[in-house]
């Protein structure tokens, strides 16, 4: 037992009164689950009693993986001003981030509202190059425009949730959270109306509930290219948004969050786990090595514009003698392949190689018969 006690209160007949405890948590160094329990007692007897459970979270601070190179755009500000709340402060570029995004940069973090109104235009082809080299990209919330990746995404300011949802759970960047850690942040006096009214509301008023909102504006989920939801959101019309996504850019990739962090730093234990977790992962990606999909000379144009959509790394090879072992070939199964070429993949599958073999039919399957299992037979 941390800690305990006892309160007398005397309650008028048909009274109120709203009791504050203040609970000793322990230090802890992980996350750590704790039992509050309380109980009402009349004239010494137990009418009513209780218990909740609470989880502990460290305070520890960024923990810069060793060789990691992140630096922070931040034209608001809003940013840097709570960074060193988490024991962090991070070098900061200019919006001339073709002079000073270079690849030895690892991790890239966007500040909140970095795309506001009057903030200089990010350089949107210096940054698609620097994620195609490999780089890792973190933006913050924003009010207004999405930060420019090749993905298109439009963001809906209107939308806010008390709850979003777990999509990923084993992604890095969710690692030590659950799901009930994005429901509810802790709450905050209201500035504006949290619903409609007859007559529009300009000033706080003390009647309203508290804010307790998860997020802030959500993107509306992609039809098409190659991207992760994370985290999602819904209304009436269903699961239609999502506050976290990642898209795979060239060797890079770029997450973007509408999770209001930066104003809960310090307040919100999920928010600063959350945050503390953007290094790692980067980490974990620069350590990566993306190698593009082999492809023949003669592939057609539908299909590399299709894996074009997925962001996916394309190659040309003539030379099917000298493939790398661990990579990938797609095949056309219409074409043809001379005898020495069907033994230059057949070694090279046997060698670790893997062969992906597209639009197969009854007709086409025997003049790549040798690269199959004996038994395989397709009606």
């Amino acid at each position: 037992v941390l800690s305990s006690g006892k309160k007398e209160v005397t309650v008028s007949p048909g009274g109120r009164s709203d009791e504050v405890s203040r609970l000793k948590l322990p230090v802890v160094t992980e996350r750590t689950r704790a039992l509050f329990q309380w109980s009402l007692e009349v004239a010494g007897e137990v009418i009513s009693c209780d218990r909740v459970a609470l989880d502990v979270f460290p305070r520890t601070a960024f923990d810069l993986p060793e060789g990691l190179h992140a630096v922070l755009y931040d034209p608001s500000g809003e940013t840097e001003k709570v960074l060193p709340a988490l024991g962090s402060t991070l070098a900061k570029i200019s919006a001339k981030s073709r002079e000073t995004l270079h690849e030895d940069v690892d991790l890239l973090l966007i500040g909140r509202n970095a795309t506001g109104p009057g903030a200089p235009r990010i350089d949107a082809v210096a940054l698609n190059r620097w994620l195609e080299s490999g780089g890792c990209l973190f933006a913050m919330r924003q009010d207004r425009q999405v930060v420019p990746i090749p993905l298109a995404l439009k963001l809906d300011g209107k939308v806010e949730a008390n709850k979003v949802f777990v999509t990923a759970p084993a992604h890095p960047l969710l690692a030590g959270l659950t799901g009930d850690d994005f429901h509810f942040w802790r709450g905050r006096p209201q500035q504006y109306p949290p619903n409609k009214g007859p007559e529009p509301l300009t000033k706080a008023r003390p009647t309203w509930p508290l804010d307790h909102r998860v997020s802030k504006g959500a993107f509306i989920k992609p039809v098409q290219g190659n991207f992760t939801v994370l985290l999602e959101s819904g209304d009436k019309d269903g699961m239609r948004f999502t506050s976290l996504i990642e898209a795979p850019v060239g060797k890079g990739t770029a997450i973007l969050s509408q999770l209001r962090l930066a104003g809960n730093v310090g307040r919100e234990p999920p928010g600063d786990t959350f945050l503390r977790n953007v290094f790692p992962w980067a980490s974990q990606h620069k350590r990566k090595t993306k190698k593009p999909l082999y492809v023949l000379p003669d592939t057609s144009e539908k299909v590399l514009k299709a894996f074009a959509l997925t962001g996916t790394l394309l190659e040309d090879v003539d030379d099917l003698g000298s493939l790398e072992a661990d990579r990938t070939l797609l095949l056309c199964a219409d074409r043809r392949l001379s005898g020495e070429q069907i033994r230059n993949l057949d070694d090279w599958v046997n060698a670790g190689g893997t062969l992906w073999i597209h639009r197969l039919t009854p007709r086409n399957i025997d003049a790549v018969r040798a690269l199959l299992p004996a038994d395989l037979s397709l009606k």
